[in-house]
C-alpha cells in the first residue's frame, strides 16, 4: 500500500483523564490494523493526548495502558497527498455541537497559556474534524471512509447553519465507505446520499474487538478478579443527584434475592470509582444490598474487562459499559437516567429534541427486555415482568445468544468488510 490513510480518532480523554469506553473504542482499529498487511502507511491521530501533567491525573495513567499508539496534534492533514485517506473512526466527530464542545476543552484543559479565541478554536476544531481546509479542488482528490460516527445530538436548529450543512453533506457524499452506530444517522446518511438501497446502519466501533483480544491485554497484580466470579456487577457513573437512588435500589435487591447473588462494583472510572458510584454504594449498603468487597487500587484495563467478563450479570447506567458487556457476552441491563432538568448531556444531547444513546442502543438492536425505564420501577408489574425476563436469561443461555447474536454478527460482518477495504486500497 503506497497511498496514506490518516485515521481520525476522537480524543479518548479531556487531558484530566481518559474515557475508558472511547480507549476501547481505538482499541478496536488497533486489533483490525493487525489484520492489514502493509500499515506502514496507515497513521492515528487524535488531536491531543488524554492526561496533561497534574500529577494527581498521572497517578491513573497505567491503568490505561492500551497498546493504541497515536500522532498527536490539531492539525494533522497537512501532508496529505493526491489518492491519500482519512478515516474517522467513532464518536461524535461529524456533531455540530461536538466542535463547540472540544473547543472549549481546548482552551480549558491543553492550550492554557495561548492567546486563541474562541472562534479561532472552533476553526481548528472544524479543520481537523471536518477537513474545511480541503473543499476546493485538493479535496476532490481524497478518499472519505467513515465507521461508528454519530450525529444523533443534532437538532434542526444545527441544521439551519448552512455552512456546517454544507461541509456535512459534502463529507456524508464524499464518503465511499461510511457506517454509522444508529439509526437515525444512518437515515439521514441515505437522504443525504439519495440511496436507499445501501444499508449505512454500522454499531459502535467498540464492539469490532473481539471477545479474545478485548481479554488479551495484560492483567495487574490485582487478586481482585475473583471476587467477580458469577456475581452482578455494577457501574453508575452517568447519572445525577436526581436518579431513583431508593427505587432502583430496591429492584437491584429485589434482584440479588432472585438470582442468589453478590453485587460488585467495577471500577469503570477514574481512581477505580465514579462519584455517582459512590453514592450508589452508599444506598446499596444503607439497605442492605449484599457485596463482595476487595482491595481498592488502580487497576489495569486487562483487570477490569477480565473482572467484567466473569460476571453473571452487569447493572450500569452507562453506555460503553453496556456496549462491552455486550462483547464479553454477558447480560447488561441498563437504568439509565433521564435529566429533562438539563439543557443538554452527553447521554440525551439536547432535551427539546431528547434521544437518549442508551435508549437507542437497545430499541434499535431488539435490546429492549433488558432496558429498565427507572420511572416505571414504581409499578411491581413492571419490575416483576424485568426480573423473570432475567430469570429466564439465567435459566437458557440461548435467549442471551439470540439477543445478542443480531449486533454481534453485524459487527463481525462490518470488520471485515474494514480489513478488506485497508488491505486493498
Amino acid at each position: 500500500m503506497s497511498k496514506s490513510i490518516y485515521f481520525s480518532c476522537a480524543p479518548s480523554g479531556t487531558g484530566n483523564g481518559s474515557n475508558f469506553g472511547m480507549q476501547t473504542v481505538d482499541f478496536a482499529i488497533y486489533n483490525i490494523l493487525k489484520k492489514v498487511n502493509d500499515v506502514n502507511n496507515i497513521i492515528l491521530t487524535t488531536p491531543w493526548a488524554n492526561y496533561n501533567d497534574d500529577p494527581k491525573i498521572l497517578k491513573s495513567k497505567e491503568r490505561d495502558n492500551f497498546p493504541t499508539k497515536f500522532s498527536y496534534g490539531l492539525s494533522q492533514y497537512e501532508n496529505l497527498e493526491p489518492g491519500d485517506a482519512v478515516f474517522f473512526w467513532g464518536d461524535f466527530q461529524w456533531g455540530f455541537d461536538y466542535q463547540v464542545q472540544s473547543a472549549y476543552r481546548l482552551k480549558k484543559n491543553i492550550l492554557k497559556e495561548t492567546n486563541f479565541n474562541d472562534s479561532e478554536l472552533k476553526r481548528i476544531i472544524e479543520n481537523r474534524f471536518m477537513l474545511k481546509n480541503y473543499f476546493e479542488k485538493r479535496s476532490e482528490s481524497l478518499e472519505i471512509f467513515s465507521y461508528g460516527t454519530t450525529l444523533f445530538q443534532n437538532r434542526l436548529y444545527d441544521f439551519l447553519d448552512t455552512e456546517y450543512f454544507d461541509n456535512l453533506k459534502w463529507l456524508i457524499r464524499k464518503s465511499s465507505f461510511i457506517k454509522f452506530r444508529d439509526p437515525y444517522s444512518a437515515n439521514f446518511c441515505s437522504e443525504v446520499k439519495n440511496d436507499f438501497q445501501t444499508s449505512f446502519q454500522g454499531v459502535d466501533a467498540a464492539l469490532l474487538s473481539t471477545k479474545e483480544e478485548l481479554l488479551s491485554l495484560p492483567l495487574g497484580d490485582n487478586e481482585f478478579i475473583n471476587a467477580f466470579e458469577g456475581q452482578i456487577g455494577y457501574y453508575f457513573g452517568r447519572s445525577s443527584s436526581a436518579y431513583p437512588k431508593y427505587k432502583v435500589t430496591r429492584f437491584v435487591k429485589k434482584i440479588q434475592k432472585e438470582l442468589n447473588k453478590k453485587l460488585v462494583r467495577i471500577p469503570w472510572a477514574y481512581f477505580s470509582s465514579g462519584l455517582f458510584t459512590d453514592t450508589m454504594d452508599r444506598y446499596f449498603k444503607f439497605f442492605g444490598v449484599d457485596q463482595v468487597s476487595y482491595k481498592d487500587s488502580l487497576f489495569l484495563a486487562g483487570d477490569i474487562l477480565k473482572g467484567m467478563s466473569k460476571c453473571s450479570l452487569i447493572i450500569t447506567d452507562t453506555y460503553h459499559v453496556a456496549i462491552n458487556a455486550i462483547n464479553l457476552g454477558v447480560p447488561a441491563l441498563m437504568i439509565p437516567e433521564f435529566r429533562t432538568s438539563m439543557k443538554r448531556d452527553a447521554n440525551m444531547g439536547y432535551v427539546e429534541s431528547w434521544r437518549d444513546k442508551r435508549v437507542l442502543l437497545y430499541q434499535s438492536n431488539s435490546l429492549s427486555d433488558l432496558l429498565v425505564l427507572p420511572d416505571l420501577l414504581t409499578y411491581s408489574s413492571y419490575r416483576e415482568n424485568k426480573i423473570q425476563i432475567l430469570k429466564k436469561i439465567f435459566e437458557d443461555s440461548r435467549s442471551l445468544e439470540m439477543l445478542y447474536e443480531p449486533i454481534l454478527r453485524r459487527a463481525k460482518n462490518d470488520r471485515e468488510l474494514i480489513e478488506n477495504l485497508l488491505n486493498t486500497f
